[in-house]
């Protein structure tokens, strides 16, 4: 009972804070509802919110100096109804004008065709480099239009591995294709290669279907406030366990000792206080999202094992790196830089989901801390990945959990003997 005393003390001292709610309930808000308003919405609600997000095309200079069929095809694609609604694309009558549309800021991209494009592609052990001039204050709309001509020029690429293939084939047999038997072969698979991106089309976009205040801001929304949500758990979990040191300058924590109150007793009263504390906190975010952005967490169930997870991680990393300070002031440096350097971290994988090329070494790196480990945990819930990769996130945020419960009880226990 007394350990519930302690903790039902706590938790009144930070409700009535009004710099722990700002930072339990204010801040992750504000954060993610600037970003909605960055968006143009919130996800949710209303009748403009049931139409899809509307997504500018991107702007495209081309210059085709190629003097084969490969560049016109190229620019007939870019230029095709299947990809009017991701690009707009303009034919630059040179170079110059192309890069000047870039510096502008009239395109976002110039691409700009080699005159050997169409060549080098028939000829063994030969390259050409399609050049990409791009504006440096963007990322996602040219990393977008690289994808694409790289997918492009790998399709076509076919033609060397073909001629190859037929070429050593043949020569087993010491028989070689004639000039004419050349000419057919690449004529052959440049027609295969054009009825695809004619008919077919070399990449197809689509409207996702479903609701759309589901779609893609939602999603957005969703792992933005999920990573402040995570974010500030943990920031949480420190101000909990900052309350003994506030204590113990203030002289109540040696008052409370000479109650005979035992030093475990008081620890497990801070930790019950700080999971409860994390557990209402991420519950309202949780639920704020829901009805106010229109997030789709996830499976239930799920999502309860990631707020708990999260909730004992925040709380036992609190007390992890509280005991590692002398005083209030050295705590403040902790909760200030160290929470933010690693909670930043640990959103790694949630700042590589809107590039084009995520880095796989940079979402590796994340799970180095316990964000790492619940944002992973969150974003495959919310992806509806496998089950096991969920889990496994959930099992490596426990396994911090152990250990920062470990080393900080001890250490704790052994400052106040």
């Amino acid at each position: 009972m007394k350990a519930i005393d302690i903790a039902l003390k706590d938790m009144k001292q930070a409700f009535r804070s009004t710099f722990a709610i700002a930072f339990m309930f204010l801040i992750p808000i504000l954060v993610t509802g600037l970003f909605a308003l960055l968006f143009g919405g919130t996800g949710g609600g209303g009748e403009e919110d049931d139409q899809p997000m509307e997504i500018s095309p991107i702007a495209v200079q081309v210059v085709n100096q190629d003097e084969g069929p490969l560049g016109d095809i190229l620019v007939n694609l870019w230029q095709g109804d299947d990809l009017s609604l991701l690009l707009n694309t303009t034919e630059a009558a040179n170079v110059s004008d192309a890069k000047l549309a870039v510096d502008q800021q009239e395109a976002e991209v110039a691409i700009i065709i080699p005159s050997s494009f169409s060549s080098v592609l028939f000829e063994s052990d030969a390259t050409a480099q399609v050049e990409l001039y791009q504006d440096p204050t963007l990322t996602l709309g040219p990393g977008i239009v690289k994808i694409m001509v790289n997918q492009f020029a790998d399709s076509f690429s076919g033609i060397q591995i073909t001629l190859n293939i037929t070429a050593k084939q043949l020569a087993a047999h010491d028989l070689s294709l004639t000039e004419a038997q050349h000419n057919q072969l690449i004529q052959e698979y440049s027609d295969a290669i054009q009825a695809i991106a004619q008919n077919n089309s070399l990449i197809q976009t689509q409207t996702p279907g479903g609701d759309a205040s589901n779609g893609v801001l939602a999603s957005i929304l969703g792992s933005i406030m999920g990573g402040m949500m995570v974010f500030y758990a943990f920031f949480t979990g420190a101000y909990a366990s900052n309350t003994i040191l506030a204590e113990e300058e203030g002289g109540t924590l040696q008052r409370l000792f000479s109650t005979a109150t035992r030093p475990d007793t008081i620890l497990v009263g801070k930790l019950i206080a700080a999971a409860v504390m994390i557990l209402v906190q991420m519950t309202v975010l949780i639920v704020f999202g829901w009805l106010v952005f229109d997030v789709a967490w996830g499976n239930l169930l799920l999502i309860a094992l990631f707020i708990l997870a999260t909730t004992l991680g925040a709380a036992t990393w609190g007390m992890f790196v509280i005991s590692f300070a002398k005083d209030r002031r050295q705590s403040g440096i902790i909760m200030g830089a160290g929470n933010t350097v690693t909670g930043m971290l640990g959103m790694a994988g949630i700042f590589m989901l809107s590039s084009p090329t995520p880095n796989n070494a940079i979402d590796t790196i994340s799970l180095l801390v316990p964000q790492g480990w619940a944002n992973r945990a969150l974003i495959s819930i919310m992806e509806g990945l496998s089950l096991e990769r969920t889990l496994l996130s959930l099992v490596g945020l426990l396994v911090w959990t152990i250990l920062f419960f470990t080393i900080g009880f001890l250490r704790f226990r052994k400052r106040m003997s």
